[in-house]
């Protein structure tokens, strides 16, 4: 687990990276993507290792190995993405080449693959966070008002928020200027299913969701 101090220089990072986010959208961008290198494999106390005899590899890491032509080994391999007549040896699981080793990198889990993205857009955050602001049912007829929500943003009753398949209304408007929208559930078997109100953005984001009882006013 990591340290007071650790923990502490990561709040420090994380403000630093907030703060010029906030500077550069008050500076007239319309969007700022923050994008991370990979992640790595951490585990107290030392990964197992894993043996790769050293007649079999050209290079090896702690994670991964180049190996050499026609080598047999009983770990995973894979092609190298820019010459597929190179192949690569990956520890598998939390293992490692090395002994002792707590971090490392170079292997094929998510956390050393999966580069994370996150983008933030100017414009509704100003204002206020999108949300619903009053939920009446009359019979099978939902009349929905909601507050901070731009043009073009969708209201839906969906089974599952961010499914657009398996939406029950009968059919999905789009907000306007008056605040407000009635959307219409035609099959009376949906009435007292738990269902989600959604307002979804033109790109498909959800921007807010309640879940709701068809026809039951809470």
């Amino acid at each position: 687990m990591p340290t007071l101090t650790e923990r502490s220089g990561l709040d420090d990072e994380v403000g630093q990276i907030a703060g010029r986010i906030r500077e550069l959208l008050e500076a007239g961008w319309q969007q700022v993507d923050v994008v991370t290198d990979h992640g790595w494999a951490l585990l107290p106390g030392g990964m197992e290792k894993v043996e790769l005899p050293p007649a079999t590899t050209e290079y090896k890491k702690g994670r991964c190995a180049r190996l050499k032509d026609g080598a047999v080994v009983d770990v995973p391999t894979v092609p190298w993405f820019w010459d597929p007549d190179v192949r690569i040896a990956i520890a598998p699981g939390v293992s490692c080449f090395e002994a002792n080793k707590e971090y490392e990198h170079g292997g094929v889990s998510p956390q050393e693959c999966i580069v994370p993205r996150i983008s933030v857009t100017a414009g509704a955050t100003a204002h206020g966070r999108p949300e619903f602001t009053k939920v009446r049912w009359l019979g099978l007829q939902c009349r929905v008002e909601f507050s901070d929500v731009t043009d073009k943003v969708l209201v839906d009753l969906r089974g599952k928020p961010a499914e657009p398949k398996s939406s029950i209304a009968e059919k999905v408007k789009e907000t306007s200027s008056a605040g407000k929208v009635s959307l219409v559930v035609v099959d009376e078997e949906h009435e007292g299913e738990r269902v989600h109100l959604v307002l979804v953005a033109p790109d498909g984001r959800i921007l807010a969701q309640r879940e709701v009882v068809v026809g039951l006013n809470t």
